[in-house]
């Protein structure tokens, strides 16, 4: 099985978690918000990120004009993960 984390909780985002719980192969584990919302969500959650290890892909499923900060996101989202 693949598992997921997808960045982003926009349209796409949203299809994609769609299509993936319709099949046995992909597994979503988390979707994180966009970089403008991460701060916030990860003052607010404290989850356990003790499987960050086991994801297989990440997603960027963010808007076009932040794909720029995608590279920054998954740094900032790793990081909280890991001392998570």
């Amino acid at each position: 099985m693949i598992k997921v984390i997808i960045v982003g909780t926009g349209n796409v985002s949203y299809h994609l978690q769609k299509a993936f719980s319709q099949t046995e192969s992909v597994e979503v584990i988390h979707v994180l918000p966009s970089r403008s919302d991460l701060s916030s969500f990860l003052s607010k959650n404290n989850p356990d990120y003790s499987y960050i290890d086991e994801v297989d892909v990440f997603i960027i499923a963010v808007n076009d004009d932040a794909i720029t900060d995608s590279e920054e996101l998954i740094r900032l989202a790793l990081k909280s993960m890991i001392r998570g």
